[in-house]
């Protein structure tokens, strides 16, 4: 006897037809192709996260791969399938291209998401030790379940100031649950920073309650500091209702009414004419010279900052004596640069700023003043570039500048600042071109790029410093390398160097005391790194060990740090306590050799 079949009706919106048309399930891909119709698909897909289309929807099938072939960019900062993240995230050596700033990145980002099981992925994966980022990227979104975890003994570095970090974060985000949730496990945390965070974004109600919960005994905001935060945040009519505050623009003398000015004219916010006309109009003035007023405008306000430049000139402003080239140029302002060659200016910058500019990679900025006849500086180019690992201003000077960027190629210089940038491809293309490479590049690229696997096997590659290696690296420069990877917290490098080969400097415990005190650092790496490197068997002398942990405390309690104080404590008593579990195995093994020698000369 057959199996009967279930029948249900479908939604008159649905079925085609005479309302309640029946589908039998079981008749395979043609009754489903009834229901699965692309534009229902899309209505299904327009109430799903971005990332969940992506990871998800779009995989169903050729079709749905086929509708939503725009949807396959994944946002780490909003929530993902676990399944898919962790795919990615947890194969091994998902993070094997990516350098130290972006595994942390990575970190920060899936915080802000607010899966806690994404976020487990992505810490084992990165390998980092977890600083203040994390947290506050996941209070500035409001994840409360991600705080509660990140705050669990254990997760953070000690030195973090965990709740006040955590309080100024979410009041920036205008969370008024996080922060309730903060000051109710630690009151201790209020700070006038959270109240600013939250003026400059404009959450007004949010900063009369934080007011209104002030612990007594903090200090009162000061006027000064609390107008300019709302002159950066507050439209109009809110920044009018807090300069009438008693303790507003009334409290001000006539001199910072007039610094004030000039903060506000470098804002942001699209009301700034008429914050400013409101200021005027109550007793403030526009003194001239305003020094930085050019500097502030290149720097935070991008493509806006011409328009600014503009309104400066109305009112007087020199632009030659107010340096606004070299800013403009300084801050990497495209805009602002096209605006003053426009005016006529043609100099006024320094082959300082340019390195800058190329540091930051603003090639467009370059090749602007290069078409408008402009003096470039090669050479503060190329180091900028390099530095900053720009392989496409590289090509660019190569294009308009061949033969000083070939001759400037020849030199040891370019390759050493490429090798520390940490940027394999810019290194590559260099000794294309015929850059100089000497071990001196190759051992200072291997002090500077920690956190890429990638670049250390592209040096361990490179046969002509390799033939030098083993001479070099039992010397205090392989003792630097791993210094400067654990002062970083990177314990995701630290295996890999282990796992390359890089030895323990010298060997008699010098390098893990530098770990533990750098003293010409002032600081030394997080305690996990530490017990990172034991773990991976380094040679260890307690001795030095606990003289580098008392230096450490010393320098922290000079430099009055409290976060880093109760660092510095904890890690001394970690050493102490190792320190005198090695002297225990010692004691007992040489009793027990003692009395194998009693025994050996009684037979």
């Amino acid at each position: 006897m057959g199996r009967s079949k279930k029948r249900l009706c479908t939604p008159p919106e649905v079925g085609a037809g005479s309302p309640g048309r029946e589908l039998t399930i079981g008749q395979g891909a043609e009754s489903s192709s009834h229901v699965w119709l692309p534009e229902i698909v899309g209505r299904i897909a327009a109430e799903l996260p971005s990332n969940e289309v992506a990871c998800t929807l779009r995989l169903v099938d050729s079709a749905s791969a086929a509708q939503f072939r725009d949807r396959i960019v994944v946002k780490l900062s909003e929530p993902s399938p676990h399944p898919a993240f962790s795919a990615r995230w947890a194969a091994p050596g998902s993070c094997r291209s990516l350098a130290l700033e972006q595994r942390r990145k990575l970190v920060c980002l899936t915080a802000a998401a607010g899966d806690v099981s994404n976020l487990a992925v992505a810490v084992e994966a990165a390998g980092v030790v977890l600083g203040a980022g994390p947290l506050k990227a996941a209070a500035r979104a409001g994840k409360l379940e991600v705080c509660k975890w990140l705050c669990e003994p254990g997760r953070l570095t000690p030195n973090v100031n965990c709740r006040g970090d955590m309080l100024e974060a979410a009041a920036e985000g205008g969370h008024r649950k996080l922060c309730e949730w903060v000051l109710a496990s630690s009151p201790g945390a209020w700070n006038e920073w959270a109240v600013r965070a939250a003026l400059q974004r404009g959450h007004m109600e949010l900063v009369d309650w934080l007011l209104s919960v002030r612990p007594e005994g903090c200090q009162p905001l000061r006027s000064v500091v609390f107008l300019q935060s709302a002159a950066e945040g507050c439209g109009l009519a809110a920044f009018k209702e807090l300069c009438s505050r008693d303790a507003g623009l009334a409290s001000l003398s006539q001199y910072v009414k007039n610094a004030f000015l000039p903060y506000v004219a470098t804002r942001s916010t699209i009301d700034w004419r008429a914050k400013i006309d409101y200021l005027l109009a109550q007793g403030a003035e526009l003194e001239l010279p305003l020094l930085g007023i050019y500097e502030e405008a290149a720097k935070r306000l991008g493509d806006a900052a011409a328009e600014r430049f503009a309104w400066l000139e109305e009112q007087g402003f020199d632009p030659v004596e107010g340096k606004a080239m070299e800013f403009a140029v300084q801050a990497g302002n495209t805009v602002a640069v096209r605006y003053l060659l426009g005016r006529g200016f043609r100099e006024g910058y320094s082959p300082m700023s340019l390195q800058e500019a190329a540091t930051q990679g603003k090639l467009e900025l370059l090749r602007a003043l290069h078409e408008a006849g402009c003096e470039l500086r090669v050479y503060r180019i190329i180091q900028g570039a390099c530095r900053g690992g720009q392989v496409e201003i590289m090509e660019w000077l190569l294009e308009a500048f061949p033969d000083q960027t070939l001759d400037l190629l020849a030199e040891e210089p370019p390759f050493l600042w490429a090798a520390s940038s940490g940027n394999c491809r810019l290194m590559r293309w260099m000794v294309e071109h015929g850059a100089a490479c000497r071990s001196r590049s190759w051992r200072g690229g291997r002090r500077a790029s920690p956190g890429m696997r990638s670049c250390w096997s592209f040096f361990r590659s490179w046969a002509r410093p390799c033939r030098r290696y083993a001479a070099c690296a039992a010397t205090a420069k392989a003792r630097d390398v791993w210094a400067v990877v654990a002062g970083k917290g990177d314990l995701r490098t630290l295996r890999a160097l282990k796992r390359l080969g890089l030895p323990w400097g010298s060997g008699d415990g010098a390098m893990f005391a530098q770990c533990v005190f750098d003293a010409r650092e002032r600081n030394g790496a997080p305690l996990a790194a530490l017990q990172q490197l034991l773990a991976e068997g380094c040679p260890v002398s307690w001795p030095r060990a606990l003289a580098a942990a008392q230096a450490r405390r010393r320098a922290n309690l000079n430099r009055n740090v409290p976060y880093a104080e109760e660092e510095a404590e904890r890690l001394l008593a970690w050493v102490e306590e190792q320190a005198e579990a090695a002297r225990a195995a010692r004691a007992g093994g040489a009793a027990s050799a003692g009395r194998r020698g009693r025994s050996g000369r009684g037979r």
